[in-house]
């Protein structure tokens, strides 16, 4: 099932509250059963909202993407996970880089926590192809998101991988998991920080399980339309 997580990059939990709030009553216009609404709560946000906050949107009914990409220590990423796992959430990320120590699930892990995907983020969509190879020179060997997926994520047993939409015709051949992707936009946006981008029905049609949008949606003068609209495209080409 194709996922629409909407990034709620907001500077406090009202506002971030209000538009939820809003897109929550787009299942009444529409039948988005064929790509349910996904909300995502970032760093910021967390950190003015903090674990009350995120309890609390969960137990209101919604799917929640809590998105820390934590990278440290294997025991602190361990306990981390578990911590986010009390929260009730059902996705969250951590960077490959830590390791395949630092992101193994156990099977006491997947046990506790059934309903919680590790997301595990190989490069950020903010590089671009020439951004990534500079900050790789002076390795041995220039590391691929594929070289990530193989080597990391796969052996660790991650439920999903976060790439950017250009690695999904590659990805989707070798990683038979969740592969959501950030840096979309319209055909129409105006540049900014996503350098590797697609829009959503190419997304969707190159492999991508969840697509996250937040920006175009959060930034318009009219979110709820500008959903419903993305849904009417979505439908005339999958249902």
């Amino acid at each position: 099932m194709k996922k629409l997580a909407v990034a709620l990059d907001f500077d406090h939990p009202t506002q971030a509250l209000d538009l939820v709030t809003k897109l929550s009553g787009i299942k009444l216009a529409v039948d988005a059963s064929y790509c349910p609404l996904v909300f995502k709560i970032g760093l910021e946000l967390f950190i003015q909202g903090g674990a009350p906050f995120v309890r609390d949107l969960k137990q209101s009914g919604h799917e929640i993407f809590l998105d820390l990409k934590l990278h440290d220590i294997p025991q602190t990423v361990q306990r981390s996970l578990a911590r986010i796992g009390v929260l009730g959430v059902d996705y969250t990320t951590v960077h490959l880089s830590a390791g395949v120590n630092a992101l193994h699930l156990s099977e006491s892990f997947r046990t506790e926590f059934p309903q919680l995907k590790i997301l595990g983020v190989s490069v950020l969509t903010s590089f671009s192809s020439d951004e990534w190879a500079t900050i790789s020179a002076g390795r041995l060997i220039e590391p691929t998101v594929h070289d990530w997926v193989r080597h990391i994520a796969i052996p660790a047993g991650l439920h999903g991988v976060v790439c950017s939409p250009h690695e999904l015709n590659g990805l989707r051949p070798i990683f038979p998991g969740i592969l959501v992707t950030p840096g979309i936009r319209w055909d129409t946006a105006t540049p900014d920080d996503q350098k590797r981008t697609l829009t959503p029905v190419q997304a969707f049609q190159q492999g991508s399980d969840m697509i996250v949008i937040g920006r175009p949606i959060t930034q318009s003068a009219d979110p709820v339309g500008t959903v419903l609209n993305l849904y009417s495209t979505l439908k005339a080409t999958y249902v």
